[in-house]
């Protein structure tokens, strides 16, 4: 990608933690240089019935994309991009 002058941003990040997200997003941004988009992608949703599963859909469906957004959204400003 760099050779096509671009930069890619790879990691890991449990969705399920607040304290990932707050590492992995300006990470991002510090890799990049910035922000663009932000993708909200992920599901939690299909781990099972049981009430432990329900929590972890719920941290990860809606809560996830509530933290990455908002830890998001200062760089999107300054970039006017979107989510």
């Amino acid at each position: 990608m760099a050779r096509f002058g671009h930069k890619a941003h790879a990691g890991t990040c449990d969705l399920a933690k607040e304290s990932e997200i707050k590492k992995y997003i300006p990470g991002a941004i510090k890799t990049l240089g910035g922000l663009d988009v932000l993708v909200n992608n992920a599901t939690g949703l299909g781990v099972g019935d049981d009430e432990n599963s329900w929590e972890v859909s719920i941290d990860v469906d809606v809560l996830a994309t509530v933290r990455a957004s908002r830890e998001a959204m200062p760089a999107l400003k300054s970039s006017n991009g979107n989510i």
